[in-house]
């Protein structure tokens, strides 16, 4: 369970840093320093990601982390006694404004 968990953490991290724009945060004049963008989102019984929440310092990167999960690939639902499950998870996407 330790290894699924690992390898899906891995494939969240390598989406993020591929589709995130984090010089959204310059263009918006945002105060350097370290900025965190928090979502909510559930893995539902088909496979596809629904926002439940995203919470951040600005509109605009809140749309962005939307947007984030929102491109998350159809995934594999999670199974427990052959019964699809949806499960919820939080990200935190972090990133530094200079």
């Amino acid at each position: 369970m330790e290894q699924y968990k690992r390898c899906f953490q891995k494939k969240i991290n390598k989406h993020i840093r591929r589709y995130f724009d984090a010089e959204i945060a310059n263009e918006i004049g945002m105060a350097s320093g370290r900025k965190r963008i928090f979502t909510v989102f559930e893995i539902d019984k088909q496979g596809k990601a629904k926002i439940i929440s995203v919470k951040a310092p600005h509109p605009r990167l809140k749309k962005e982390g939307e947007w984030i999960i929102k491109k998350l690939p159809l995934m594999k639902p999670a199974v427990n006694r052959n019964k699809s499950l949806n499960i919820k998870y939080a990200l935190r996407i972090t990133f530094n404004v200079q």
